[in-house]
C-alpha cells in the first residue's frame, strides 16, 4: 500500500488527518483551493481498511484513489466511485469495502449529525452533537426496540439487531438523519 516511512506517518497521525495533509499538499502544489472539510466525526469500526497491492498495483493510483476517497462529500459521489473501481479493478476484496464503508458512515454520521460513531464489540454507538428529539428517539425504538438512547447518544447491541451489523448501523444513522 505505502512505503515504510509513509505508513510510520500514517500510524503516527492516523489514516484521516494524514489523507487531509497529503489533499492539502498536492492542492498547494497545484494552486487549487482547499476542500471543504466535513464536520469532525470518529469513525471506529474495528475494520481493516486499505487497498491491497493485488487490487491496486500501481503506488501512484492507489495514492490517487485514497486522495479521491478522502475528498467525497455525497453518497452519490461514493456510488460512482464504488462502480468505477468494480469496472478497472473487478469486485473490491474486503479491505476495500471496509474502506467504503467506512467513508459511508462518515457521510451518514454527517447527515444525522453526530460527532462519534463506534462498533466495538458487542455494541454499535452513536453519539450527537445536539440532543435526541422525541421524534428521533421514536422512530429509533420502533425499529430498535431494545436501543438505549441517552440525550446526545444511542448505544444498541448487535445481537439486538437483526442481520447484519453493518446494515443496522446504516439504518441507525438514517433513522436519526431524518
Amino acid at each position: 500500500m505505502l512505503g515504510a516511512e509513509q505508513h510510520g506517518h500514517v500510524a503516527a497521525v492516523g489514516f484521516e488527518l494524514y489523507t487531509q495533509l497529503l489533499e492539502d499538499a498536492v492542492n498547494e502544489q497545484r494552486g487549487a483551493p482547499k476542500a471543504e472539510p466535513l464536520p469532525e466525526v470518529t469513525v471506529d469500526l474495528a475494520l481493516s481498511t486499505a487497498i491491497p497491492d493485488e487490487y491496486v498495483p500501481s503506488r501512484q493510483r492507489k495514492l490517487e484513489l485514497y486522495r479521491r476517497i478522502a475528498e467525497l462529500r455525497s453518497l452519490d459521489d461514493l456510488g460512482a466511485l464504488r462502480d468505477e473501481l468494480r469496472d478497472r479493478y473487478g469486485p473490491p476484496p474486503d479491505p476495500v469495502r471496509n474502506l467504503l464503508y467506512g467513508v459511508e458512515v462518515k457521510l451518514r454520521a454527517v447527515s444525522a449529525g453526530a460527532t462519534e460513531v463506534r462498533a466495538r464489540g458487542p455494541e454499535l454507538r452513536l453519539v450527537l452533537s445536539r440532543d435526541i428529539t422525541a421524534q428521533q428517539r421514536g422512530a429509533v425504538t420502533r425499529v430498535f426496540p431494545k436501543a438505549q438512547t441517552g440525550q446526545r447518544q444511542i448505544r444498541l447491541s448487535v445481537l439486538d439487531t437483526r442481520g447484519d451489523w453493518r446494515d443496522a448501523l446504516t439504518r441507525l444513522l438514517d433513522l436519526v438523519a431524518a
